[in-house]
């Protein structure tokens, strides 16, 4: 339900055990799962950048998949990579209220890409 302001406190996602496969190899597409709080998104997206440097970030629309008791699943399909090294965020929307979700935490500004997840 919109009301443009996203619960940080129920907006999780942990890296490893939040990817499926946990650690992609050779440039092999994986999933990202991400938990919000029940019916909290509008949306959400993930912040791709193949490189890990700030150039040529792509963005994904995650699905939601479930409600799951108080809880509502997202997944986003990252397709695989040429590249070595790729680093991910994660936006979370709820009308105008755009919030994010990187290896530091829950931030109101997308994060410079030394804090996302690689």
């Amino acid at each position: 339900m919109q009301n443009n302001d996203i619960q940080w406190s129920l907006a999780s996602h942990s890296g490893p055990a939040d990817r499926r496969p946990m650690c992609p190899m050779q440039g092999q597409p994986f999933d990202i799962i991400l938990q919000s709080g029940r019916l909290d998104l509008t949306a959400a997206r993930v912040g791709v950048d193949e490189g890990a440097d700030g150039v040529g970030i792509v963005w994904i629309d995650a699905q939601w998949q479930a409600g799951v008791g108080p809880s509502d699943v997202w997944r986003a399909n990252i397709p695989g990579s040429a590249g070595t090294r790729l680093a991910y965020v994660i936006e979370l929307i709820d009308g105008t209220d755009r919030d994010y979700i990187s290896a530091s935490g829950v931030s109101d500004a997308q994060p410079a890409v030394g804090q996302w997840w690689t």
